[in-house]
């Protein structure tokens, strides 16, 4: 049953954002609410098995089908087709080592906010992505546009780095404020599948 809805969902999925983007690809809202219709179909998709094997995967993304059928207390077979599946359907976008910036020297870690002209949001948010140092870029509500946030190895390159934004087109302002002390840093989010 599970896996026809997954069928239906994928399929439904493709026929609405084929017709959607078409119709309002110029359209940011429209967008975004297609991006949150499916995350909602998906989501609502999860079961129980499905929630058990990404909690685990979040955990230690190395582990076999064995061991998480185990875990799972599922059969080998089931778990690969589940997580064949969630990797189909976008809910698993890859994998990936949690690496320790610190001990790579990379001490300083901002946040800044940046203000745009009207109309470029997203345009000058997809040229500061760009940007080496930048672990991620947030559209945001509130007095600013966009939220960054970056790591960096020394005050010299935070120095270029906020020089370097501001030269980019579009860009009005910008806020930069230095971490002086992480107490959480983790973008597994487990939270996300209780």
């Amino acid at each position: 049953m599970v896996e026809r809805h997954w069928l239906r969902v994928g399929l439904e999925y493709d026929i609405n954002l084929a017709s959607h983007m078409a119709a309002c690809l110029h359209i940011r809202d429209k967008t975004h609410q297609m991006a949150n219709i499916w995350a909602a179909e998906i989501a609502n998709a999860l079961d129980n098995l499905d929630k058990i094997i990404l909690k685990e995967l979040m955990m230690d993304a190395r582990q076999s089908f064995r061991d998480l059928s185990k875990k799972a207390h599922a059969s080998v077979v089931t778990v690969a087709q589940r997580v064949r599946k969630m990797e189909k359907a976008g809910v698993i976008r890859g994998y990936s080592a949690l690496v320790s910036s610190e001990m790579l020297g990379y001490e300083i870690t901002t946040v800044t906010e940046v203000t745009v002209s009207k109309g470029k949001v997203l345009e000058v948010e997809k040229d500061i992505a760009k940007l080496s140092h930048v672990c991620a870029v947030y559209d945001v509500t509130g007095e600013e546009d966009s939220i960054v946030i970056s790591k960096f190895k020394n005050r010299e390159e935070l120095s270029n780095f906020a020089k370097e934004v501001l030269a980019l087109p579009h860009v009005e302002r910008t806020n930069t404020h230095v971490v002086l002390n992480t107490t959480k840093e983790d973008f597994r989010s487990p939270f996300i599948l209780d």
